[in-house]
């Protein structure tokens, strides 16, 4: 006796239909239509069968009777199989597939602006992606596409679709002189196929801050002459160059492209108070030389800060130069005796090498020489003569005989006899240099390089091909000083080894190590707060430097017009204002 089934029929039928499908073309199981929006782009058809008990949710109870037994309905007519259309039994029911746009495989990220490492991009930014195939809109969210920047901070802004192009507007500024990383991720989606098969990642740098040409010129026209003793041995060790001369911002393979001469450059960067302009000299070498393995690391660097007041006159009041020794960070001091800071026939405070005269520790350049002076009535540039030493690469000062018993900038009559070196001189374009060393040497002209512009975008790049170790350095100030809080920055520079780290100036330490006494700053604050480190050096309190005075322009200050690594710009403020030709 049999019995009609229409709700397993169904199942049945239902079942069958899901098994075709599954053992079809895996691709189109996974992506028969759109990815849910917490990602995943495994797509499994809706069905009327529940597959837990055989009955849809969308059918109604099976309505046939079931008489009791012996009156059973009559069954329905047999039909000849064999008169059946062939065409209905045999022939596969055709099946709606979507047309894509491109191959599921082939859906990309093609083309985009800005360019990977792009430099100089205006603020607020606009962002252009496209794909290669028309996007789905409600793909395309923050959750989606990131855009990032220092610290991995989000840039607020606003998306919009257009067929294949995908354009992200800043809400805003962003900040200047930074990295802005862009990540496509995955989930992104084309109108008709699949994901993205991998995310997408590029990153480019925003504009640096606006109105740094007259400090440019202010850092030309003190900028030193510098006498870079050469070790013979190892002559391409010793020379200066960008930090990036080979063009690839991977600091761990510098040290293998110094053959060809590279064109000579120096770092620069300005800070501003009311008082007095602090401008930071940064000299960079590829790597440095030593008979002692400890003392052998990539990527070295050393530098000074000459510090120019402002009133009445622009005239240099005072110099700092900054170098390793062994682990030590060393550095040393002075002073004019024009400058104030210092009253006349008192002691020399401890932490100075010495008070000089000014056409002493700042020389006038020659006749000839009036690079950063252009346009400028009576202006004459003065110039420090500046000493680095073979193969350690410390920062002196040429007039200062240096330490003897401790190794550090000697300049006694036995070492200039057996001396080697070469003299660069600031311009406006940098020379190629080569190690021809002599006593005396050869002269080439180095180039400027910002800081701002130039270092500073870069602070936050860490890894085995970057720029720095890690970027874990966060500045933390003195007491009762600004600029706390900041993002964290890298401090060391890769090496090829596992000794000691060059230091980018932003993490530059006054910690001599001697058995001289001295004043242990936090790491960074010669750099990010001068004239608070100023100050100190001359005593503090004890100096009794009278206050700046706004209306005399008298005096010293330690508040800040322009801080271009904190952003901070008061250019046009009373205090400020005018204080540049």
């Amino acid at each position: 006796m049999r019995t009609s089934q229409p709700g397993a029929s169904l199942f049945l039928s239902a079942v069958l239909a899901f098994t075709l499908t599954a053992c079809g073309d895996g691709g189109l199981i996974a992506h028969h239509g759109d990815a849910t929006a917490a990602g995943n782009d495994l797509f499994v058809p809706k069905t009327d069968v529940l597959l837990g008990d055989g009955q849809s949710a969308d059918t109604t109870a099976d309505d046939t009777v079931t008489p009791p037994d012996g009156d059973q309905p009559d069954a329905p007519p047999p039909t000849d199989a064999h008169d059946q259309d062939a065409t209905d039994q045999d022939t596969p029911q055709p099946i709606d597939v979507p047309e894509f746009d491109v191959p599921l495989d082939q859906f990309a990220l093609v083309s985009h602006t800005p360019g990977d490492g792009e430099t100089g991009v205006a603020s607020p930014i606009t962002v252009t992606m496209t794909f290669s195939a028309t996007v789905k809109p409600e793909s395309i969210s923050a959750n989606t596409i990131f855009v990032t920047t220092h610290g991995d901070k989000p840039v607020l802004g606003k998306f919009a679709t257009n067929d294949k192009v995908v354009t992200f507007t800043s809400a805003g500024p962003v900040q200047a002189a930074s990295r802005v990383q862009v990540r496509v991720t995955s989930v992104v989606q084309a109108k008709k196929g699949n994901s993205l098969p991998q995310e997408a990642l590029f990153h480019f740098y925003t504009q640096p801050m606006p109105g740094l040409a007259p400090y440019e010129k202010l850092a030309a026209r003190y900028a030193p002459t510098v006498r870079q003793g050469v070790n013979v041995d190892s002559p391409s060790a010793d020379l200066l160059r960008s930090i990036d001369f080979d063009g690839d911002w991977n600091l761990s393979n510098n040290a293998k492209n110094t053959k060809p001469a590279p064109t000579a450059k120096v770092a620069w960067s300005v800070i501003e108070t009311q008082s007095h302009f602090f401008i930071t000299y940064v000299f960079y070498w590829a790597h440095r030389s030593a008979l002692d393995s400890k003392l052998v690391f990539d990527n070295d660097t050393a530098g000074s800060i000459v510090a120019v007041a402002k009133y009445p006159t622009e005239h240099p009041v005072a110099l700092t130069t900054y170098f390793k020794q062994k682990a030590d960070e060393q550095m040393w001091g002075w002073v004019t005796a024009e400058s104030g800071l210092v009253a006349p026939g008192a002691k020399t405070p401890s932490f100075l090498r010495a008070v000089l005269p000014q056409d002493q520790l700042f020389p006038k350049a020659a006749a000839a020489d009036t690079y950063g002076c252009e346009g400028i009535a009576g202006c004459t540039p003065r110039r420090y003569p500046a000493y680095l030493t073979a193969s350690t690469h410390q920062s002196c000062l040429w007039a200062d005989a240096g330490d003897k018993s401790l190794y550090e900038c000697d300049l006694s009559p036995a070492i200039q006899v057996d001396l080697k070196w070469i003299d660069y001189v600031p311009a406006t374009t940098g020379q190629p240099a080569s190690g021809n060393a002599g006593a005396p040497g050869p002269v080439y002209g180095y180039e400027l390089q910002s800081l701002h512009e130039f270092w500073w975008p870069h602070r936050d790049e860490a890894g085995a091909n970057a720029v720095f170790v890690d970027t874990t350095f966060t500045y933390a100030p003195p007491v009762d000083r600004p600029f706390g809080g900041g993002l964290p920055v890298g401090s060391k520079f890769l090496t090829s080894g596992s000794n000691d780290n060059g230091r980018p100036p932003w993490a530059w330490m006054w910690k001599p190590g001697t058995n001289v006494s001295y004043y242990d700053m936090p790491r960074g604050t010669p750099f990010y707060d001068p004239s608070w480190a100023l100050y100190m050096r001359l005593g503090g309190i004890d100096a009794k430097l009278p206050p700046f005075d706004a209306t005399t322009k008298t005096g010293y200050s330690m508040d800040h017009c322009l801080h271009p690594f904190f952003f901070v710009d008061l250019r046009d403020s009373a205090p400020c204002k005018g204080s540049l030709p």
